[in-house]
């Protein structure tokens, strides 16, 4: 047993190449935990760090580089936080067999670089802080590559998967992705490794065609117990079985004084880890692991089976879906993991009360919904596929759902909640549900209006996009000016600190002109003026939109001026970028903010901006 970090792990693996595809499958899923830790990896020139708010603001530049990633994880086990970002999670509610409701309890990950190389983690470790950073975990790392580590039955058994996989989900590009990766062909002999998931037969099954001589010993790590159901199973191969007590705490055991008994009754051995970490604070030990000791092999599984009945029993017959990796190697590496537990048990720890299995956890039949929050044209649309009485339940206007496809036009305040948190929670039979919407035209998500510079702060970022464009000097500039804005508490500070009005006025001007050059040289930067003009961040001209009407209602920006200054945006830079050859699809998007840039400077204008009509006329044709 190795005690590693498995972030370290893909990072290494990752190496100088590029992440073509990524494919996560966990029974929990946290979408902060997801975004901060992990998909900052797939994006390594991005400055992210541990600060969640800072990281909010950066995802806004560098989400266009984040590679094709899929998530799929239980419907009823998924956070109340939809994603931010532009990825696919579809959440898998499993359909009641037999009064019993099983789970998606698959936790695997697949992680593909653009040289062919492919990373494939089974465990038990969910797409959690818990199951990354903070529990003990059983993990199997395989690094597969066409002609170097390829072997055919051991890579198709994966394939089997995945094809099923796509065939639940075809619109997806990272599981399709992955797929194409599994049909290169030029093979390696195979290792003495078996794949195997509940969809292709139970657990038990899957033992008998693995294991093919006498076991002498067994040791089962599970840190989840509900009964004694599946004991009968590991009887059928020896009476000599270990299983590591299943400790909550320090001092806490995660089952009933019953079952304790009972397993002793049955021969069990309650027995402990014979080696222990470096840290001496307690993590939890949700390893599930299985290992059987013969004459002249052992083997070893490990994966996601919990030691329950719906892990074992296979879909067919009702239960979860699992997976697990079965290693055999030669008796004389043999080494236990676990050693009997002889002290006085009721003295040293107290018991918890039995616990009951997730399938007898009531869970009702989630309504079959899907949902779309197309940014762009500003409306939340839905399907309901059948006769479901639901209503949306928001901040501001509930809104019923009726059968059948519509659209939704939402407020300006229903568009500000949603850009803090895109989740969709329904009311249907008394019960709450919660659904993760696909996201469309995110160029045009709002950023949540307590995120924002001064405008001497984002003058300072374009002049260092003139100083240094090789480095990307901005980039390095935001990221200390954002670490210095953010309190040790993680809150936005907002500063306004100003000079005097005319070296103000001149720091617009100024700030425009060269924000002007850096996207217009020689030839048009598309990713820059993508980024500046359509992208909805703190230090695009957006950002300093927000900074301008801030600065007018405090009184400390006159209208005319500021209203020179978004015509200056409108002549220089919008009508500059539709004038020249871009890509039609980011001449679109700059058409369509150029416009709501002009309704901004219409509502102004009919505000009252304090300037004569001449002069207006005038500095509109000098413009």
């Amino acid at each position: 047993m190795e005690y590693l970090l498995l972030r370290d792990q893909i990072k290494n693996f990752i190496g100088q190449s590029k992440i073509a595809a990524a494919c996560f499958f966990s029974y929990n899923f946290d979408s902060d935990f997801f975004e901060n830790y992990l998909l900052p990896l797939f994006v390594p020139d991005a400055p992210f760090n541990d600060n969640k708010i800072q990281n909010a603001i950066l995802w806004r530049k560098y989400a266009p580089e984040l590679p094709n990633v899929a998530v799929v994880c239980d419907f009823n086990a998924k956070g109340s936080e939809a994603p931010s970002l532009n990825y696919d999670v579809f959440t898998r509610d499993m359909k009641k067999i037999r009064y019993q409701k099983p789970v998606f309890h698959c936790k695997q990950s697949y992680i593909l670089t653009n040289d062919q190389r492919l990373m494939v983690i089974n465990g038990s470790n969910n797409l959690t802080y818990s199951g990354w950073c903070k529990n003990i975990e059983g993990i199997t790392i395989e690094e597969f590559e066409n002609d170097e580590f390829f072997p055919r039955l051991y890579k198709d058994q994966y394939r089997g998967f995945i094809n099923y996989m796509c065939s639940q989900y075809p619109a997806t590009k990272a599981l399709e992705t992955i797929k194409s990766f599994f049909y290169k062909q030029k093979y390696t002999p195979e290792p003495h490794s078996v794949y195997w998931d509940s969809g292709m037969s139970s657990f038990d099954e899957f033992l008998r065609r693995t294991i093919s001589e006498t076991i002498d010993e067994i040791e089962v790590l599970s840190p989840y117990i509900y009964g004694d159901q599946c004991l009968k199973y590991l009887l059928e191969y020896c009476n000599t079985i270990r299983f590591n007590i299943p400790f909550e705490a320090t001092d806490v055991i995660g089952i009933g004084k019953e079952i304790y008994d009972l397993f002793i009754e049955n021969g069990i051995q309650w027995s402990i880890l014979n080696q222990q970490e470096e840290s001496k604070d307690f993590r939890f030990n949700h390893c599930k692991i299985y290992r059987f000791k013969g004459r002249h092999h052992f083997y070893t599984i490990i994966g996601s089976v919990n030691f329950t009945e719906m892990a074992w029993k296979g879909v067919k017959n009702g239960g979860n879906y699992e997976n697990a990796v079965s290693y055999i190697e030669p008796i004389e590496q043999w080494k236990p993991f676990l050693n009997p537990y002889n002290g006085n048990i009721e003295t040293e720890f107290r018991f918890t009360e039995n616990k009951e299995e997730q399938s007898n956890v009531y869970h009702p039949e989630a309504p079959n919904l899907s949902f779309i929050i197309d940014w762009q044209k500003n409306v939340l649309q839905y399907e309901n596929k059948e006769t479901y009485q639901c209503e949306w339940i928001n901040e501001h206007k509930n809104k019923m759902i009726d059968s059948g496809k519509d659209d939704i036009k939402l407020s300006i305040s229903q568009k500000e909640e949603l850009s803090k948190n895109p989740a969709i929670k329904i009311s249907y039979s008394g019960n709450t549900f919660i659904y993760y919407p696909k996201q469309i035209g995110m160029d045009f998500k709002p950023l949540p209006i307590n995120l924002r510079l001064n405008n001497e702060q984002i003058f300072k970022l374009w002049n260092e996009l003139i100083k240094n464009k090789e480095v990307k000097a901005d980039i390095l500039y935001l990221e200390s000016l954002l670490r210095k804005k953010l309190e040790d508490t993680g809150d936005w500070k907002e500063e306004y600190q100003h000079d005097s009005i005319l070296n103000y006025m001149s720091t617009h001007l100024s700030g425009l002109i060269q924000l002007e050059k850096v996207l217009f040289q020689k030839q048009i930067q598309e990713q820059l003026v993508h980024y500046y003009l359509v992208v909805d961040n703190i230090d695009t001209i957006w950002g300093y939109l927000n900074c301008l009407k801030k600065e007018i209602n405090d009184g400390w920006l006159q209208k005319g001026f500021a209203w020179l200054c978004m015509e200056i945006v409108n002549k220089h830079l919008f009508e500059k970028a539709i004038r020249l050859k871009i890509n039609p699809p980011l001449q679109e998007s700059v058409k369509l903010k150029h416009q709501k840039w002009k309704k901004e400077i219409n509502k102004l204008q009919k505000e009252g901006i304090d300037l004569d009509e001449k002069l207006l006329k005038w500095t509109l044709k000098q413009l």
